[in-house]
């Protein structure tokens, strides 16, 4: 009985630390956020944000409040967050992050500080850009979306939609 007892409690701890001995990247919503909703989204989340500070998503987080980006990925020494809690100013009160957590959140953050899609930024949070016009092989329109529809249809595509004639 006591083998199996300490069976089950040595695969338990191995499951539990098999995260940290893996080459898998951290990642905020996965790794990251979890440690923040039990210490700091209290006053840098939902109903409150502190310093303009809003944790609850990646963007938010390196967007930063009213004393600049909270975060810089691949720079944990420039990034607030960590010297934040790396100093222990933060969480305020008694309960401080540990080493492993404060190690933790310098390692996503030299990591480039991804998100589970593994960028940075969500897409909603980036500038739009505009993609450049395709290239195709005699042209018969100088008009983008044409071009766009032959190179997805097909060359008739162009031949009927002329800007002279329209599209009837």
């Amino acid at each position: 009985m006591k083998r199996l007892a300490i069976t089950i409690i040595g695969l338990a701890a191995a499951l539990t630390n098999a995260r940290a001995y893996s080459s898998a990247p951290l990642s905020y919503e996965k790794d990251i956020l979890p440690l923040l909703r039990t210490r700091c989204l209290g006053c840098h989340g939902a109903g409150q944000t502190q310093a303009g500070l809003d944790l609850r998503t990646l963007g938010n987080a390196i967007q930063g409040g009213h004393t600049g980006p909270a975060i810089v990925a691949g720079a944990p020494e420039k990034s607030l967050l960590y010297k934040l809690v790396a100093t222990g100013k933060m969480p305020p009160g008694p309960t401080k992050l540990s080493a492993a957590e404060v190690t933790q959140i310098a390692t996503w953050i030299q990591a480039g500080a991804r998100g589970a899609s593994g960028s940075a930024i969500h897409w909603a949070f980036r500038a739009p850009v505009r993609p450049p016009i395709p290239q195709i092989r005699n042209p018969q329109s100088t008009i983008p979306s044409i071009r766009f529809c032959s190179l997805r249809f097909g060359q008739s595509v162009s031949r009927s939609l002329h800007p002279r004639t329209g599209a009837r």
